[in-house]
């Protein structure tokens, strides 16, 4: 088996690099690039190399070695600041900026921020003679960056000793300005539709499912939504004669099953909701998902059965704290509760309330 060599190694017999590149667009070599600092959104980087060494001849680096080159602030007279920044910081530990191995669980799309974030200017795009257009073997490894800043940087690649913006002063670096969106303009939206009725209101048992359907716009256009948490299942006593009790529980966009994950042990005798009585007899409970919606599912019963934990009684939760993330990666805080308590009708309408 041959052994793939070491950086150091490699690293060893690269006398210069004629193409250190770092770029997004690939047709668009210099210029400025917005992404949200929401430390969830990635925008995708192209790192392109040829390495030669001292006479001439290209050195090719191993896969080991593309995947440990590294982003780095570049300052004055391009020249590294500090150490590369931080690789694969979790989403939820992210403070500053970091890269990536991967693309993650949300899109990137320059066009949409440059419309809904905060004013900008970026500099203007020159296009460039690429190495295809020489003819040129060289090699490219992909790397996203998220960042929960600010602050607009410069970043190079570094792979050893050797700085992409040493190597060229322009295409060796490029500009990422984090942006945050215009969250006031963001307006949700529920519907609610009538998913399985079994029996009827004046019969002795009867319970009803309700899928809330909910949807963003921003400035009239569609916000395409990917997560929902509201922390757990709530629910409501109700009133005799009427609805005796319900519950709800979520779906992410476009899926089937709600969140089990995001359950407390909370049921009839400590069983899990979904579990208890009544039970959701249908697989899937959610038949209609909508890809760019996420859905709040709400089950109502006649019969007088509250949920407990374990032997105890749990106290009524007639409204939920929790958020909704889009596919961009921007987390919006709602509190989600009944809005109608049996006034009128039996099913009662879900508010959300932005905070």
């Amino acid at each position: 088996m041959t052994m793939q060599p070491s950086l150091a190694h490699t690293e060893s017999k690269i006398a210069y690099f004629q193409f250190f590149r770092i770029y997004h667009d690939p047709a668009v070599l210099s210029g400025s690039h917005l992404l949200f600092n929401n430390s969830r959104q990635r925008i995708p980087l192209v790192v392109e190399v040829l390495a030669r060494n001292d006479v001439g001849q290209q050195v090719l680096l191993s896969e080991a070695d593309l995947a440990a080159i590294r982003l780095i602030q570049i300052g004055a007279n391009n020249r590294p600041v500090g150490d590369p920044i931080p690789h694969d910081v979790g989403y939820d530990d992210l403070n500053g900026w970091s890269s990536y191995h991967d693309e993650g669980l949300f899109e990137y799309d320059e066009t949409f921020i440059r419309h809904y974030a905060t004013r900008t200017t970026t500099e203007p795009a020159v296009q460039n003679e690429t190495a295809e257009d020489l003819q040129l073997n060289t090699q490219k490894i992909s790397i996203w960056v998220a960042t929960s800043d600010k602050v607009q940087r410069h970043f190079g690649a570094v792979f050893g000793d050797h700085i992409s913006a040493e190597v060229d002063a322009i295409q060796g670096k490029i500009t990422l300005i984090p942006k945050t969106l215009n969250q006031t303009a963001v307006t949700f939206f529920n519907e609610e539709k009538l998913a399985y009725d079994l029996g009827g209101e004046r019969d002795f048992w009867w319970w009803r499912v309700y899928h809330n359907y909910v949807s963003a716009r921003i400035y009239g256009q569609v916000l395409p939504l990917k997560f929902i948490d509201m922390r757990g299942l709530w629910w409501d006593q109700g009133k005799q004669y009427k609805t005796e009790y319900s519950y709800c529980v979520a779906a992410h966009a476009g899926e089937t099953y709600p969140t089990r994950h995001d359950l407390p042990n909370l049921g009839r005798y400590g069983v899990a909701p979904l579990e208890s009585y009544p039970m959701i007899n249908y697989d899937p409970p959610i038949v209609s998902p909508v890809k760019d919606q996420v859905i709040v599912l709400m089950c109502l019963d006649s019969h007088n059965i509250h949920f407990h934990h374990g032997s105890e009684l749990a106290a009524e939760c007639k409204e939920r704290d929790g958020d909704i993330t889009d596919i961009y990666g921007n987390v919006y805080a709602l509190t989600f509760r009944y809005a109608n308590e049996n006034e009128d009708e039996t099913g009662r309408a879900l508010k959300l309330i932005p905070k």
